[in-house]
Parts: C-alpha cells; sequence; structure tokens
C-alpha cells in the first residue's frame, strides 16, 4: 500500500471516528422536566427543520439519473435515509438524505473524496457539490451558490443561507469536501 492510500484510509477512519463521536452523547439519566422538554424540542424539530418543498426523491431519483445507486433505510425511532453512491475517475461521492419522514427532507450532506486511484486534484469535486446544491426546494439559487462556492471552497465551515436554507462545505483536507444542506436555525 503506497502512502497516498494510507493517508487516504488515515484520514478515513479519522473523519469516520469523528462523526460517530459527535452523534454520541453522554449516557447520564434525565429527570422527568428534562425528558418533558426534550420531547417538546423534538416535536418542534419534526414540524420546523424541513427543507421547504424538497422531497428524498427529488434528490435521490435525480442522482440515479447521474449512474448513482439508493440505499434506504426506514425507522420510525431513528429516521428515514436515502444514501447514494458513486465513484467515478478517482472521487468516491456520497449523498445522504434525512428526514423523520418519507415525504420532506431535513438535511442533505454530499461527500466528495480523492481515493488515490488516479492523479486528481480536489477542485474537481466543485462541479459535484454544486450539482447537489441545486435540489429544487422554494427559493434556492443554484448560480448565487454556485458563485459564494467559488469563493470559499477551501474554506472550512463556511456558511451561506437561502431563502431559510443553510449551506455549509467543510474543508478538512486536501482529500475531502462535504456540504451540508439544511433548514437554517
Amino acid at each position: 500500500m503506497n502512502t497516498f492510500q494510507q493517508t487516504l484510509k488515515f484520514a478515513v477512519a479519522v473523519i469516520t471516528s469523528a462523526a460517530i463521536i459527535s452523534g454520541c452523547g453522554d449516557n447520564k439519566t434525565t429527570t422527568a422536566n428534562e425528558k418533558t422538554t426534550t420531547e417538546t424540542n423534538s416535536v418542534a424539530n419534526k414540524t420546523g427543520n424541513k427543507i421547504p418543498e424538497l422531497k428524498p426523491v427529488d434528490v435521490y431519483l435525480n442522482l440515479e439519473k447521474q449512474g448513482f445507486t439508493t440505499t434506504k433505510q426506514f425507522s420510525s425511532e431513528y429516521g428515514n435515509s436515502w444514501d447514494c453512491k458513486n465513484s467515478s475517475a478517482g472521487i468516491d461521492y456520497i449523498v445522504n438524505v434525512f428526514s423523520d419522514d418519507v415525504n420532506s427532507v431535513e438535511r442533505v450532506r454530499a461527500t466528495a473524496m480523492l481515493n488515490g486511484n488516479e492523479n486528481k486534484q480536489i477542485i474537481a469535486t466543485k462541479p459535484f457539490l454544486k450539482y447537489v446544491a441545486s435540489v429544487p426546494f422554494e427559493g434556492n439559487d443554484p448560480a448565487k451558490f454556485a458563485e459564494w462556492l467559488d469563493k470559499n471552497f477551501n474554506k472550512d465551515k463556511q456558511s451561506l443561507t437561502i431563502s431559510d436554507v443553510k449551506f455549509t462545505i467543510y474543508a478538512p483536507t486536501n482529500l475531502l469536501r462535504m456540504l451540508d444542506i439544511e433548514k437554517a436555525k
């Protein structure tokens, strides 16, 4: 295994570990008041965190037309996800769509990572991020996003809000770019 592949595997392991750790909360016991507050906030989140007029099928069907394969996971306890994957010309692409129901979208996360199979630069992932950001929600402005991405592609954790929907770019390494699309809080 060459040094690039070792570095790539290490970067994937670090990012995956960070994602798992950030998703895990502490296991403290909650009081009745804390539980009621959590349940109230959960109900508010279910109604208020949807991207306006965007449905999961709008995302995954468009990606399938581009050669992606979709794996669907449905859970009344944990929510629903549609994971779209494709690899092409030295880049692995993943788009995750998440929602608590099957008719709306709470978050879209697009990930593009160089896999070392070709001599690519991370800039080659920019058209993919622009494509994903063009999802059809009420008030979306793909041209505004594209202009913003051109200026912020290499700036980690930069955000742009369009029509109450927040786009956040993550640029943790020269091998990976992630884009989150979610309702602005």
